[in-house]
């Protein structure tokens, strides 16, 4: 699953602002059974800590197995 997010950020958008963002249009569960790819200028233009902190959060759109 691709994901491209393209613009810039307001001032005051954190990484984990745009992961909860994601993960809310695609549910909690909208990404269980697919690698997720992150594009776009957003992603190109944060830090390595806010792209760490979106890789992390990804966990939270495909929970694990029970």
């Amino acid at each position: 699953m691709r994901i491209t997010v393209n613009g810039k950020l307001g001032k005051g958008v954190l990484p984990k602002d745009v992961a909860l963002y994601i993960i809310a249009q695609i549910t909690a569960s909208g990404a269980t059974g697919y690698f997720v790819e992150y594009a776009g200028e957003v992603f190109e233009n944060m830090t390595m800590e806010g792209r760490m902190t979106v890789c992390n959060m990804s966990i939270e759109s495909a929970p694990a197995a029970v």
